[in-house]
Order: structure tokens, then C-alpha cells, then sequence
């Protein structure tokens, strides 16, 4: 598994799905997704006009990611202390 902060201004080929991480920042939004075998990183403005070239992970403090057979968990805590944690997965 690799780790690739994927960066595309105007957000052709970047489709969030569901079960995506969505984690609120205070300038817009990041999501990590699952793709193959890469997990990304991208990051939307408020304005929610595209993707920016700005760093990705806004407020993130912290970012754990382990790995069961085929599925990812994935733990997040903010600036704020605020934690989460989330299972994603290759069917």
C-alpha cells in the first residue's frame, strides 16, 4: 500500500463515493478515499468549486491506518482532539 496525496485543480476524475471519509476542516473539506489498491487524499474549498493544489490534510493532527485481510481502518483525530475512526474495504 502506498499513500498518494492526489492533486487535481479542477476535479476531472475525482468522484467521492459512498463510504468515503469526510473530515470538516476549517477551510473547506478533506476526504480520503479507497482507490484499487491506493488510499487518497483530496481536498475541496467551502466554495466547493474543485480540488486545490493547497496541502491537503487541513486540521489534521493525526492519521493512523492499519490493515485486516481487505479492509482499512482508518483513524483521524483533529487540532481539536476530535477522533474518528472508520473501516474501508475492497469488496
Amino acid at each position: 500500500m502506498y499513500i498518494e496525496n492526489y492533486v487535481n485543480y479542477r476535479g476531472e476524475g475525482c468522484f467521492f463515493k459512498d463510504g468515503d471519509i469526510i473530515i470538516p476542516t476549517s477551510v473547506g473539506e478533506s476526504y480520503v478515499s479507497l482507490e484499487g489498491n491506493e488510499l487518497r487524499f483530496f481536498f475541496k474549498n467551502k466554495h466547493g468549486v474543485g480540488h486545490t493544489n493547497q496541502p491537503l490534510l487541513y486540521d489534521v493532527r493525526e492519521i493512523k491506518v492499519r490493515q485486516n485481510g481487505k479492509v482499512l481502518f482508518i483513524k483521524i483525530v483533529t487540532d481539536k482532539g476530535i477522533s474518528g475512526e472508520r473501516a474501508i474495504g475492497k469488496i
